[in-house]
């Protein structure tokens, strides 16, 4: 679940309102006909983080990076509600020995009855794995 008020501070903490005057930066922040950020299907529906769970992955996650993001949507976030994500691992490269991994994650989003809103995927450099394949 999210708010107006928490899509209206994403939009002002990733700096995408700079100019008070430009009308449509403030439809950003403005309760009255609010959008959402696209960017903002990154960060909604976090599993959080999963890769601490050692025993069931066996990831050292204290040497994990996040390396890339990227989001296709295939319709527009709503300014508030509440949206359901689903996570699975989609992808692993075993780099070798010391050279860690790679591993894509894809989310999809929809809303409580189905409808897709879109996936985002996040690359994560696991620096202290690799070699197990």
């Amino acid at each position: 679940d999210y708010t107006a008020r928490d899509s209206a501070l994403y939009a002002l903490a990733v700096g995408a309102v700079s100019d008070p005057l430009d009308a449509g930066q403030l439809r950003l922040v403005d309760e009255a006909d609010q959008v959402a950020l696209p960017s903002m299907a990154a960060v909604l529906a976090s599993p959080g983080f999963w890769a601490r769970d050692e025993a069931a992955l066996a990831i050292d996650y204290t040497r994990l990076v996040h390396g890339e993001q990227r989001i296709a949507l295939t319709r527009a976030l709503p300014a508030q509600g509440r949206i359901v994500g689903h996570s699975r691992v989609v992808r692993v490269v075993d780099k070798g020995a010391g050279k860690g991994a790679l591993v894509t994650v894809c989310k999809t989003l929809e809303s409580e009855d189905g409808q897709a809103y879109g996936r985002a995927w996040q690359l994560f450099f696991c620096r202290g794995d690799g070699g197990f394949s």
